[in-house]
């Protein structure tokens, strides 16, 4: 029995883009705000 990960593999791949972008637009608000704990646990739970 052959199991098709295509499906897999695109959710994957998109998630894991959203996931990126979320960290990239996190880590430039990080820059004007380093002390917003907020955002820093948003980025990590993007990377987690």
């Amino acid at each position: 029995m052959s199991v098709d990960l295509s499906q897999f593999q695109e959710s994957f791949f998109t998630e894991s883009a959203e996931h990126v972008e979320t960290m990239e637009s996190g880590l430039l608000d990080l820059e004007q705000r380093p002390q917003d704990l907020d955002l820093l646990n948003r980025i990590f739970r993007a990377a987690h």
